[in-house]
């Protein structure tokens, strides 16, 4: 009798770019070793996906509208105690890095690194290891050092929100809240950052990699 076929490591990948998604799907799936098993566009359906098909590994960007790449890990290290992260991210924001590497994921590679090393981390998540190139590996210790964002899950949500120029109205239409409850959460939130509009809040947010410039309108 021959040898069991390995069965092939399952992979999502969240990227708000499709052109993007579709051709690592290709890419992954002529490697034949993986098998891409769901797509995201955004934050909260890859935080969904994810709860829904449990991937072995999600390949995400960290700039995702309506919820970060890293507000994502953060989410799912509670929710998935064996899902592996490659952060597969386009961004130079420093600061978005560091946010994105205090959350722990098992590898970062940069969009401006060859395929070949791309493969190389994703080879290297799937087995256990850990694989940062580039900047991300500069940045490590910097992440180690930093302190956290003094902010609660839904403070950061409603952030996001404002930042990418949604109304309280459908800030609460999209988490489910009131317009009074948002208008409270978004005034902590000023108190916290010490900011007195939102256009300070929308700065504060891309400067910390929460949203990316290009999401806001």
């Amino acid at each position: 009798m021959g040898l069991p076929t390995p069965l092939k490591k399952r992979i999502v990948i969240a990227d708000e770019h499709g052109a993007i998604r579709q051709m690592m799907a290709q890419v992954l799936t002529a490697e034949c070793a993986y098998e891409v098993v769901g797509e995201a566009d955004n934050g909260r359906d890859a935080l969904d996906l994810c709860a829904r098909c449990k991937p072995d590994v999600l390949v995400l960007e960290l700039l995702l509208p309506q919820l970060s790449g890293s507000e994502v890990v953060r989410r799912l290290r509670l929710q998935l105690k064996n899902l592996r992260v490659l952060i597969f991210s386009g961004t130079l924001n420093q600061m978005a890095i560091i946010e994105g590497l205090k959350c722990r994921p098992d590898g970062f590679v940069g969009k401006r690194d060859s395929l070949a090393t791309f493969l190389e981390a994703l080879r290297a998540v799937v087995e256990g290891k850990s694989y940062f190139s580039g900047l991300a590996s500069t940045l490590w210790g910097d992440a180690l050092s930093g302190n956290p964002l003094d902010l609660t899950r839904r403070e950061i949500d409603v952030l996001q929100l404002i930042a990418e120029s949604c109304s309280s109205k459908e800030v609460a239409q999209r988490l489910g809240l009131s317009p009074k409850t948002v208008e409270n959460h978004r005034f902590h939130i000023m108190e916290k950052l010490h900011v007195h509009d939102i256009a300070a809040l929308t700065r504060y947010a891309v400067k910390r990699g929460i949203v990316s410039s290009d999401f806001c309108r």
